[in-house]
């Protein structure tokens, strides 16, 4: 969904690790600080998923098998957990 966008693009853009002037470096810590405070306020399934599957970068059916869920169930978790990460985010911004 659209909403879903933003938040995913975030997230790729915070487990990229490209290099950054000092000045987006700052910035970028900055927003890491801004969604360790929004992870934490999602429920522990919410913050599980979104972790394996961007910090660790799991496909799929490995955050699935993590979670011991089904692919598809899995992939349903994840997007309310980033639309509730979306929301917590917005709180802080």
């Amino acid at each position: 969904s659209a909403a879903v966008d933003p938040a995913h693009q975030r997230l790729s853009a915070f487990t990229s690790t490209q290099r950054r002037s000092p000045a987006s470096e700052v910035e970028h810590q900055e927003s890491l600080v801004e969604l360790a405070l929004a992870l934490e306020q999602l429920p522990a399934q919410y913050r599980d998923v979104i972790v394996l599957r961007h910090l660790d970068g799991l496909a799929f059916d490995e955050v699935a098998d993590r979670l011991k869920r089904s692919p598809g169930a899995t992939r349903m978790l994840w997007l309310r957990a980033i639309e509730q990460l979306r929301q917590a985010m917005e709180k802080h911004a």
